[in-house]
């Protein structure tokens, strides 16, 4: 041992010599070595794919769940789905086409003055010489059920756009008058957008501009599904012998033609798929960058340029659009489809360049069809993982072998829809203990008066003997939840649903002192961090499917190229950069010429490159408009000092239309809190709905604009007198002769006057305005 330490000894005194004799110069140059060689051999570890693979089909098809929000004015998709489930009601299976000429509508043939040339295309497009229909507002279309069978029917129909906006056309489906549940209220006909033009001009900073888009009009067959992705399959419509069914207008016209009743997807397994084509893995690589959409369903799902070397599209100095923008793809229905071409049938892997940096640790989800069809069951809902970087995601299976996927020699069409099944019954569940939390704060606040002094003892449990209990079994609900989803991430506790955990620790612990629950509404329901808020806000995220993509790739076993630059090119890539940025800034403020005009903008880049881009694709005249950045106003001084000013300068104010919305902005956001005197007499219990209503509309009228909403009673006084001395906001009183409630508020109040707006869809509701002596609101 003592010789171990002699020789370990003489091996370090080389090396501590080496250290003394160096000076800080050499340190500092031999930290640099050390730290660029770590970090050129670490970036060959660098992560470059995520293939795992996630299991959906286990919130697919689940309908057991019973807690479904009362909140909506009609029953929800899933709760008759229930009640199908419930009576045993089975399929039809009945396939039928119901031709125009057995529906009535107004009728338009080919001597329409304005769609006679939609009218003679629909023979060409369905083989009948029939007349299709005009869907407009007062003018629905009707038939009766020509089937002797009960059960569930599912239905597609023909159609062809006349409108030119850019919102989706809506329709609505009853059955004897009334819609069978809410979704049908609002049915979504897709349309169908491509771009102007396969180029991409750039602008006068060699910057590129992404195209138009098109509506395309022409005549197509529409399957009535859920657009809105909560529900897979299509719709299910319960009918019986000659029940009457109504196709009625909601929010643009339509030409409809025949009415198909279709049997539902039914979509094969993997295995029954690859037994069902016959062919060879295909040794070949199709890359299709994200910019060439064949078409698109929303010409707000749009480009942006993303500056990485490895891209398809790239330049060091200029803007090349290469990523479809996440933020204009997270709406669950957005769908894209894009055109490959294969010189031989067979089967290919298929790889994307992605990344979902949205839902932190949980995926979202596409539906992905080759030819307009979902081809087997593992691509209607596949799952793209969270990352922050783009990577390479090649479909697996189950057993984690890449997809293979069948096409056809020439074109093919490959479609990525956004869609949310997986997290329908999570939303359900989080919006039923939203609307729960809401009711019992109402009742509790109507019991207190609004009341919130933690010194005051309430008998909370005496007056509501249920709520302790109720709130404890929302926990165990949102607990419940929580870890059914954690089979859907790797990490053991997602940061995108923590809150829900959160939650239920603090509901049990509101459940453990229910009588303290008056003074904790902030926690509970009304604070910008209780249970309510949280709630809310993980649903609207979990709602965002948001993603972004650089590519797909069809391929045989072959390697796919890294989804970044090594770390060479990226050095020398951004070097390149950070240099051209000093000198080439396009929209720095510069002197004037005297062929342009100059204008100086006091907003972010971003804003200016819409700006610039809008006039160099519409503005066609000889005098060139030139944009620059205005990062500080002071400099417009010195410039008009010397002698140098643009010829235009816009800032928030200079938009003149918005000077007046702005000091109604001020005036509100001045205010913290609304005081409300209540005046009703609760003990009239034939006015509970209304009042609940009322405070319901309260409670969503100051969350709107962040206000602390603070309801008292028993004070005396003219009302004058109170909104004037006492600054009350809004008295509520019951007028019995006019049978209404009457709210009451300072006539100048801007808040009165976007109250009144709110309330004019309440028949029982007046609000009025008090005149007062000059006041500033």
């Amino acid at each position: 041992m003592k010789q171990f330490f002699l020789f370990f000894k003489k091996g370090m005194r080389p090396i501590k010599q080496f250290f003394s004799q160096m000076t800080a110069k050499r340190y500092i140059t031999l930290f640099l070595s050390v730290f660029f060689i770590l970090l050129v051999t670490l970036s060959f570890f660098k992560k470059s794919e995520m293939n795992q693979f996630y299991d959906p089909a286990p919130f697919l098809s689940d309908y057991e769940n019973v807690l479904i929000s009362d909140a909506y004015n009609q029953a929800l998709y899933t709760t008759v789905k229930q009640s199908y489930i419930a009576r045993n009601v089975q399929d039809s299976e009945v396939i039928r086409t119901i031709s125009p000429l057995n529906m009535q509508g107004e009728s338009v043939d080919s001597t329409h003055s304005l769609y006679g040339d939609q009218a003679r295309d629909y023979e060409a497009y369905s083989g009948l010489s029939v007349n299709p229909f005009l869907l407009d507002r007062h003018k629905p279309i009707t038939f009766t059920n020509p089937s002797n069978e009960s059960g569930l029917y599912y239905f597609s129909f023909d159609f062809h756009e006349l409108e030119n906006n850019i919102n989706q056309a809506q329709i609505s489906i009853k059955i004897n008058g009334e819609a069978p549940f809410y979704e049908s209220q609002t049915l979504v006909v897709p349309s169908k957008w491509v771009l102007a033009t396969t180029e991409f001009k750039l602008d006068r900073y060699q910057n590129e501009i992404q195209p138009n888009s098109l509506k395309v009009y022409e005549w197509r067959t529409h399957n009535v599904y859920d657009y809105r992705g909560m529900h897979r399959g299509l719709f299910a419509f319960e009918l019986n012998p000659g029940d009457e069914i109504t196709i009625e207008y909601v929010n643009a016209r339509l030409l409809i033609g025949a009415f198909h009743y279709v049997l539902n997807e039914s979509i094969p397994t993997y295995e029954d798929y690859l037994l069902n084509n016959s062919g060879n893995l295909i040794d070949e690589k199709i890359t299709i960058a994200s910019r060439h959409m064949l078409h698109r369903n929303d010409p707000s799902i749009r480009l942006r340029p993303e500056q990485d070397p490895s891209n398809i599209y790239y330049n060091t100095q200029f803007l090349r659009l290469n990523v479809i923008f996440g933020d204009s793809w997270q709406n669950s229905g957005q769908s894209i489809t894009y055109e490959v071409e294969t010189e031989q049938a067979g089967y290919y892997h298929l790889s994307f360049k992605y990344r979902q940096y949205l839902i932190k640790d949980l995926p979202v989800f596409r539906k992905i069809k080759v030819n307009g069809e979902v081809p087997f069951d593992y691509l209607e809902s596949y799952a793209f993982p969270y990352t922050t970087s783009f990577l390479n995601r090649t479909l697996v299976g189950s057993d984690g072998e890449p997809l293979m996927i069948y096409l056809e020699s020439g074109k093919n069409e490959i479609t990525l829809e956004a869609v949310n099944y997986v997290y329908r019954e999570v939303v359900e569940v989080l919006q039923y203990t939203m609307n729960e939390i809401r009711n019992l704060a109402l009742d509790v606040k109507r019991y207190t008066s609004g009341g919130t002094d933690r010194y005051r003892d309430w008998d909370i449990d005496t007056y509501f003997p249920s709520a302790a209990s109720d709130i404890y079994s929302w926990a165990i609900l949102l607990e419940d939840t929580y870890d059914k989803l954690l089979s859907l991430s790797d990490i053991d506790e997602p940061s995108e649903i923590g809150n829900m955990k959160v939650a239920a620790t603090r509901l049990k612990n509101i459940a453990l002192d229910i009588n303290k629950l008056p003074s904790r509404m902030v926690q509970f329901s009304d604070g910008d961090s209780s249970v309510n808020q949280m709630l809310g806000n993980l649903t609207q995220r979990l709602m965002r499917s948001n993603m972004e993509l650089e590519r797909l790739v069809f391929h045989g076993d072959q390697a796919l190229p890294k989804p970044y630059a090594n770390i060479f090119v990226s050095f020398f890539e951004g070097a390149k950069r950070l240099v051209l940025s000093f000198i080439n800034n396009p929209y720095s403020a510069s002197q004037r010429r005297d062929d342009e005009l100059t204008v100086w903008v006091n907003h972010p880049r971003q804003y200016i490159e819409i700006m610039q881009t809008m006039i160099d694709q519409n503005y066609d005249s000889d005098i060139r408009i030139t944009l620059s950045q205005m990062p500080d106003q002071n400099k417009l001084i010195l410039a008009n000092a010397s002698g140098q000013a643009p010829d235009v300068a816009i800032a928030e104010v200079a938009i003149g239309s918005a000077i007046i919305p702005l000091i109604y902005v001020i005036s509100i956001s001045r205010q913290r809190e609304f005081i409300v005197l209540d005046r009703v007499n609760h003990d009239n219990f034939e006015l509970d709905e209304e009042n609940i209503q009322i405070y319901e509309l309260l409670t969503s009228f100051v969350e709107t604009y962040d206000l602390k909403l603070n309801v008292t009673a028993g004070i005396e006084g003219s009302d004058e007198d109170l909104t004037r001395e006492l600054n009350v906001d809004l008295i509520i009183s019951y007028n019995d002769e006019r049978k209404r409630f009457e709210l009451k508020g300072k006539s100048s109040s801007i808040l009165m006057v976007r109250l009144k707006e709110l309330c004019q869809d309440y028949p029982f509701i007046r609000v009025i305005g008090l005149k007062e002596g000059d006041t500033l609101d």
